[in-house]
């Protein structure tokens, strides 16, 4: 058993003792299983739990050690517990305790009750080796991960944008009406991805970054795909972490707000019935305040490029703020001029980059495509580790990035940058 495996069996042996007294006060008795997802993407500290509690009906719990078996019931409760325990290496570069953190307080300060997120039972920064959160586990609730990765259909692609719109009206909502309070909140948000102040070019992610957005180059130049184009992007490509990425990222009032920060298609899950599709939202880990579009060009980008292109963009940009309109009048606001459709948009266009840059690194992923396990990887040379990646997929991966690209041009995302 390896030392992280140690480490998990330990954590939750001390845990689950004190989870019980959240959960439930009329058992007697409990066991408990973990389970590891099959489908965990990088790093993964997440466990499905199923604990079995007996229980007396004559609900006498003062003596647990008495018990009338004619009474007895048993009763299965499934969570979802996580911990960002794994290797060192990957601790670091992840910033996985900050990770947690960021959603133990997304949890424990900006969440409210009836809001369509996983509810939570319990939350600890400093249990054993480190944080923990549990969770109900939705899937008992017929919420299930999207059969597809890339791809989705239109019709699921707009229950999405209505949900992210939910999301995005709660914190254009708090803060107007409780602009401390949103304030305090977001100042709290840990910065676990795009430090402003990492010049070192040769870090993990900005070495990462300014080569990987490259991958598609060679193959426009290839298709004699306008050269000038080709050279001016190249050159800024070189330097995508400071020209691009913390440029998109950089709040811009007034529609700046709190944003998922990672919303790809498996921080969501899907339930359908007769009448329509629902979405629910997980995993809020890399929170952050931005513009929407951080949101709504990691999905479109990374999960529909095939599907939404120029010209349709406008339905389903315009199904985001009906939905988000709607929101804001039912919760008061009046004075909407701000928050115009074509205020969006333009916001969307200027913004929308920072899509791109999530899927020169993860779309392979999402397709599907080899890739080494992170631990594995950590110790290669940094040109090592981005020749991976830029390899991954082959040119299937290339050409689906270009067609990004040439999309992102046609739209008017590089006006600004490039001129």
């Amino acid at each position: 058993m390896s030392d992280v495996e140690n480490k998990i069996k330990e954590h939750f042996k001390v845990l689950v003792p004190k989870l019980m007294s959240y959960l439930r006060d009329d058992y007697y008795k409990y066991e408990y299983e973990l389970e590891r997802p099959n489908d965990s993407i990088f790093f993964s500290g997440t466990f499905y739990m199923r604990i079995k509690f007996w229980i007396n009906d004559n609900n006498d719990v003062k003596d647990k050690n008495k018990t009338n078996k004619n009474k007895e019931k048993i009763i299965i409760m499934r969570l979802v517990a996580k911990t960002p325990i794994t290797t060192e290496a990957v601790q670091q570069l992840m910033k996985a305790n900050d990770q947690f953190y960021n959603e133990i307080i997304f949890y424990r300060n900006y969440a409210t009750e009836g809001d369509n997120i996983p509810k939570c039972y319990y939350t600890n920064e400093n249990d054993l080796f480190g944080a923990t959160l549990v969770l109900e586990d939705i899937t008992t609730k017929g919420y299930k991960i999207h059969p597809k990765k890339v791809d989705i259909p239109l019709d699921d692609i707009l229950p999405v944008m209505k949900e992210i719109a939910r999301f995005h009206a709660k914190g254009y909502v708090m803060k107007e009406k409780h602009p401390e309070k949103f304030v305090g909140f977001i100042e709290t948000i840990k910065e676990c991805r795009y430090d402003a102040n990492d010049n070192d070019p040769n870090s993990h992610y900005v070495y990462l970054l300014n080569h990987v957005t490259c991958r598609p180059i060679n193959y426009l130049r290839k298709i004699n795909y306008d050269n000038n184009f080709c050279d001016k992007l190249e050159e800024c490509l070189k330097n995508a972490y400071r020209k691009i990425l913390l440029k998109t990222i950089e709040p811009v009032e007034p529609l700046a707000v709190l944003c998922h920060g990672d919303l790809t298609i498996n921080n969501m899950l899907f339930k359908r019935d007769e009448k329509d599709t629902r979405v629910m939202l997980i995993d809020f880990a890399l929170i952050r305040y931005g513009s929407p579009a951080i949101d709504l060009s990691t999905f479109l980008c990374l999960s529909c490029s095939n599907q939404v292109k120029c010209e349709n963009l406008p339905i389903v940009l315009r199904t985001y703020h009906d939905e988000l309109t709607r929101c804001l009048k039912e919760n008061g606001l009046t004075n909407l001029e701000k928050y115009s459709f074509e205020a969006f948009w333009n916001d969307y266009v200027e913004h929308a980059l920072f899509g791109y840059t999530v899927c020169s690194y993860f779309l392979h992923t999402l397709m599907n495509e080899d890739l080494p396990p992170l631990p594995d990887i950590l110790d290669k040379k940094m040109e090592d580790l981005a020749n991976i990646v830029i390899e991954s997929g082959g040119d299937k991966i290339t050409i689906a990035l270009a067609n990004i690209l040439i999309d992102l041009k046609e739209l008017g995302c590089f006006n600004k940058i490039l001129s």
